[in-house]
């Protein structure tokens, strides 16, 4: 079982991972404040 787990984490860390999605949300930032887009999967 560990061998196994160690296998899976080792071929997960070696992944190439996809750039992602580009979204059309524009956030106005507010300086001192954390930006954090919410709602259906984060605004996307």
């Amino acid at each position: 079982m560990r061998e196994i787990l160690r296998t899976l984490l080792l071929d997960f860390q070696g992944a190439t991972l996809q750039a992602g999605v580009p979204r059309r949300l524009r956030v106005k930032r507010v300086p001192g404040k954390a930006t954090i887009p919410i709602g259906a999967r984060r605004c996307g």
